[in-house]
């Protein structure tokens, strides 16, 4: 009876032992499903917010081979971003900037600037591919056109000068002389030209804090693209090409 009694002692200690020793690795178990778990659902809840698209200047003079200032391959672009505009339920906003020049602009050779003249505000030459607009319209998603370049002094390649913290859940994005409200933190960007103004105003929009990626297949660039893919890999951003 005592030998009895002494086996089930010891069973009974060395299964508590057993026990306890192993439920911390049940928990961290547990945990671990609870922590994959949540980020699941991050992943799915991230992947699933509004998303503003910026298409940066995708007007007649850079888009155009007619165009006085006409970069390489950005009727693709242009083509990339439709269908991308047209196929990402997720975009509920479309900001397009765009070149908007007085004839005698500082930034015109004839007044010691660097480029011919382009994008003249009211023209013919600072048009937006109107296929873009009827997507908007299409889709139901609404846009604004906002404008940059109009002084005459000063160039102005990024798009968004001043990004003002949010108010009610709104943020103020202002070029020099024009501005846009805006309610989202995930935007996408893409346009011409990809070592001007897309990177300009790529990097206005992180400085402002916001979480940006980068259509690449929707831009075309003068330097084809050496600038902005250094820059995203420098800043490890995401390209969205999908």
């Amino acid at each position: 009876m005592k030998r009895m009694l002494f086996v089930m002692l010891i069973a009974i200690l060395f299964g508590g032992i057993t026990a306890v020793a192993q439920r911390p690795k049940t928990v961290k178990c547990t945990m671990n499903s609870v922590k994959k778990a949540m980020n699941a659902k991050n992943s799915v809840a991230n992947s699933s917010q509004n998303t503003t698209l910026v298409v940066v200047d995708c007007q007649y003079d850079f888009c155009n081979p007619q165009g006085s200032l006409y970069v390489p391959g950005a009727e693709k672009a242009v083509d990339n971003v439709l269908a991308y505009l047209q196929s990402h339920p997720n975009i509920n906003e479309v900001i397009f900037t765009v070149d908007w020049h007085n004839a005698k602009d500082g930034s015109f050779k004839a007044q010691g600037g660097p480029w011919p003249p382009h994008c003249i505000r009211f023209s013919k030459c600072s048009q937006i591919d109107e296929r873009l607009i009827q997507a908007c319209l299409d889709k139901n998603i609404p846009y604004h056109v906002i404008r940059k370049g109009e002084v005459i002094e000063t160039e102005e390649y990024g798009a968004f000068q001043k990004i003002t913290p949010a108010v009610k859940g709104k943020r103020t994005l202002c070029t020099m002389t024009d501005k846009v409200t805006s309610a989202n933190t995930n935007f996408v960007i893409c346009g011409v030209a990809g070592d001007y103004c897309v990177l300009e105003t790529l990097k206005n929009l992180l400085k402002g804090g916001l979480h940006v990626d980068v259509y690449t297949n929707g831009v075309a660039s003068i330097d084809k693209g050496e600038k902005l893919s250094s820059f995203i890999k420098e800043k490890n951003l995401k390209v969205a090409n999908d």
